[in-house]
């Protein structure tokens, strides 16, 4: 079990069920991948060495066409010998190329899986992701309540806030009342959310990041997004 699953099974059943779903699609998409890289690399070995047979084919047809011309078309033994090896050349690029035309089928297919199964990692990924970091955020904040001093802390914040939220909304009322097809009923409402938007962003975020606040910080290893393997196709990237 992975750090944030143990972190998440303290909490509660059903983020700690979504987790498990997350963790088996995971795997499952894994796996289709890993098959996918591996059909992926026969299918240029078959083609590699199906350009190689042909090549010796080629080359032991001439010779032996050239020896029984040299020797008046006599069926000596060496002609014979010849012969049998630029035959079984031959059959083995004939088998190989019988192989290299069933390649482009199965790579298919065998991207159709993985198309399917990276779409049902990506959606339980988005789908879990959020509640599963805001759970863990809740549970850390947990003890910062107990604090006594954090009240009063927040008493302070507030009045500064509120302070800067007001400004924002005399700065910034000209840009909303002389809009145009909007009501102003819509104007008032998207003049407080732009400033409570300036508020958080100018106010808030800058004293948090004070105390080690990191938007920029990795999400944990387990909640964040695979990257597709070059072999897979544009089409399946999230």
């Amino acid at each position: 079990m992975t750090k944030t699953e143990i972190q998440i099974s303290e909490q509660t059943p059903k983020l700690s069920s979504m987790m498990q779903e997350l963790d088996e699609a995971k795997a499952n998409y894994l796996e289709a991948r890993e098959e996918l890289q591996s059909v992926s690399d026969q299918v240029q070995r078959n083609q590699r060495s199906l350009e190689a047979a042909q090549a010796e084919a080629v080359q032991l047809n001439q010779e032996w066409r050239k020896a029984a011309h040299e020797s008046r078309l006599k069926a000596s033994s060496q002609i014979r010998q010849m012969l049998d090896a630029s035959i079984q050349a031959k059959g083995n690029a004939d088998r190989l190329a019988m192989l290299v035309e069933e390649g482009p089928e199965l790579l298919k297919a065998t991207k159709e899986q993985t198309v399917q199964a990276r779409g049902r990692y990506l959606q339980i990924l988005r789908r879990v992701r959020e509640p599963v970091l805001k759970a863990k955020s809740e549970s850390a904040l947990s003890p910062l309540k107990e604090i006594e001093a954090l009240p009063a802390f927040f008493s302070e914040v507030n009045g500064y806030l509120r302070s800067l939220y007001n400004t924002h909304l005399v700065e910034q009322e000209a840009f909303f009342s002389f809009r145009r097809n909007t009501s102003v009923m819509e104007d008032e409402q998207d003049l407080k959310k732009h400033a409570m938007n300036l508020t958080i962003r100018l106010g808030l975020v800058p004293m948090l990041q004070e105390l080690g606040l990191n938007l920029e910080a990795d999400i944990p290893e387990d909640l964040e997004l695979l990257p597709p393997l070059p072999i897979e196709d544009r089409t399946m990237h999230g």
